[in-house]
């Protein structure tokens, strides 16, 4: 449980800046990070990533066929003319199958930035959408783009769980729940910026487990589940007197949760 507190509070630290008080005369936490704010979004380089979408994405070679484990990315170098030997530099994520999942969700996370989340407002209907309307829209952008390993995906949830793998996915799916956030219109401060980014990471893994225990191409599930979970986070956010307290227990709870539900398929 300490671990796991340390690990969730470094993950969260993270997106903190410089000056955590307001103007006022009584200072007050806030959070001034916003999602703009997170570096360059070309994770990897050039050869890097073409080795890496080979290894995720070949239909014959890949992770559709393989799964989320080493196989797939001996095959993309050597489809790459590079040696085997190579897997190792990509193994900064101490496992080359978890190399290969953090590349998915970065990338993902990217695609949904670039393709939804910055031109969600310019869609004519957005207007007089409600900041969980829009969060749910975002919400299946982005697990929409998990249906090319859809069938792989229980494999790549049991990498993010694994006592090596654990900062890092807490990492990864806490600047998941920042955008989420950010560009859905969140404007909370103090700690309900903290609440709210745990209970999105919350919903998200909830959803991703759903998919992951769905036959291949029944999205439409899928779609309806992230609305039932949307729904219910905006109304717990309204019947909960501590909203923080709330939140805290949801961030703490996703590595067993995502444990639990694997064990369980």
């Amino acid at each position: 449980m300490l671990f796991l507190r340390t690990s969730l509070t470094r993950a969260l630290l993270l997106h903190r800046t410089a000056s955590p008080f307001s103007a006022t005369s009584a200072p007050v936490l806030r959070a001034f990070y916003q999602s703009s704010d997170h570096p360059d979004r070309a994770f990897y380089a050039p050869h890097e990533s073409q080795i890496l979408d080979y290894a995720l994405t070949n239909p014959v070679e890949g992770v559709p066929v393989l799964g989320f484990t080493e196989q797939p990315l001996i095959n993309a170098l050597r489809a790459h003319g590079k040696s085997q030997s190579m897997a190792t530099s990509f193994q900064t994520a101490n496992s080359a199958p978890m190399a290969i999942m953090l590349y998915h969700m970065k990338t993902q996370r990217a695609k949904m930035v670039a393709e939804h989340a910055k031109t969600l407002y310019e869609l004519p209907h957005v207007n007089g959408l409600s900041q969980y309307d829009r969060l749910q829209y975002l919400l299946i952008a982005r697990l929409r783009d998990n249906v090319a390993v859809a069938g792989q995906l229980q494999g790549g949830l049991a990498q993010l769980v694994q006592p090596a793998n654990i900062a890092a996915s807490l990492s990864e799916l806490y600047d998941l729940a920042d955008d989420l956030c950010h560009y859905s219109g969140d404007k909370s401060n103090d700690f309900a910026w903290y609440a709210k980014r745990g209970s999105v990471a919350k919903i998200y893994v909830l959803c991703e487990l759903h998919q992951a225990g769905l036959p291949a191409g029944e999205f439409a599930q899928v779609e309806a589940f992230v609305k039932e979970q949307v729904s219910e986070m905006e109304n717990m956010a309204y019947a909960y007197n501590s909203m923080e307290e709330w939140g805290y227990i949801n961030m703490i709870g996703l590595v067993n949760l995502i444990r639990s539900q694997l064990t369980r398929s």
